[in-house]
């Protein structure tokens, strides 16, 4: 599989995902579901 880069919006999405954990307005298990899904976007 070629190396692709981040892109600008998949790098936004983590620290959105990371920050919305981090406030609690979700919970651990919405957290990694969904951490899976964008590095599968990768």
């Amino acid at each position: 599989m070629p190396y692709r880069p981040k892109t600008e919006l998949e790098e936004n999405a983590m620290e959105i995902l990371k920050k919305r954990f981090a406030r609690g307005e979700i919970e651990r298990e919405e957290f990694e579901e969904r951490k899976k899904i964008l590095n599968q976007s990768n």
